[in-house]
């Protein structure tokens, strides 16, 4: 299958992650307070798996006139980016249904949330576009790496909206249309990247510094915040990462 095609199924996969926000519609939020915590978790663990399993290694494979170094410093590029872009937009998911100070004071506006997603979902789209183009296993467990981290994100955007006063059909509607732009990111990400191909080992790397922010700033810090000294739960939650960790690796292993 041409790599274009495979890109926009796959970004239109990213893109129906928002329907994740459905739950609310149909499952109690006490309910979905309770899963919401593991799944962050594992997307935790298989954003790292994509990014030391995968995105590193394949960056650094076939190096001739590039030193590993130089490589390393796009992966430091990757996460420095993100940093200075949640401090801009504020875009960090909140990832629970119920209200959280936290949550308010990190997403100042509505319009705030809209805009962060639409840059992230389309900074994921062309992520996923240039792994394709550069190897189709590397492609498939990219996608399932922001497929994991997406759905709980969505259910937590889509919650605080709702929290906000806005209705919750408008709030869906808006969380669907701003996922779509992962298809426009990986249109314009494929574009460049098969234009500028022989950058995309850079490229790479930048993204695995992407992945590994989002998972050690965004992620890892809601399951700190979840546990409370409930050694049981704490448990659960080392369970889960390692499972998302194990499954990029066991994905990665299968598609070599």
């Amino acid at each position: 299958m041409h790599p274009l095609l495979i890109t926009i199924i796959a970004t239109a996969l990213i893109s129906l992650t928002s329907l994740a926000g459905l739950f609310l519609f149909f499952v109690k939020e006490k309910s979905l307070d309770r899963v919401l915590p593991f799944l962050v978790t594992m997307a935790a663990g298989s954003l790292l798996g994509a990014a030391f399993f995968d995105l590193i290694p394949e960056s650094l494979e076939g190096l001739t006139n590039i030193e590993t170094i130089d490589i390393f410093v796009f992966v430091v590029y990757g996460f420095t980016t993100f940093f200075v872009l949640d401090q801009i937009l504020r875009w960090n998911h909140c990832y629970r249904t119920k209200h959280d100070p936290h949550c308010e004071t990190m997403r100042s506006t509505n319009y705030l949330i809209i805009l962060g997603d639409i840059l992230h979902n389309a900074i994921d789209g062309a992520i996923i576009a240039i792994s394709f183009l550069t190897n189709p296993g590397l492609g498939v467990s990219t996608t399932l790496a922001v497929i994991f981290h997406e759905i709980p994100s969505e259910i937590g955007d889509m919650s605080i909206l709702i929290y906000r006063g806005m209705k919750k059909k408008k709030a869906l509607a808006i969380n669907i249309l701003t996922a779509f732009s992962a298809v426009v990111g990986g249109l314009v990400g494929y574009f460049v990247s098969e234009r500028f191909f022989g950058f995309n080992q850079f490229l790479l790397a930048f993204a695995a510094g992407t992945f590994i922010y989002i998972s050690t700033t965004d992620l890892i810090p809601e399951i700190k915040n979840d546990h409370n000294d409930n050694a049981l739960r704490a448990f659960a939650h080392f369970i889960s990462f390692a499972f998302g960790l194990v499954l990029l690796f066991i994905i990665v292993k299968n598609l070599e």
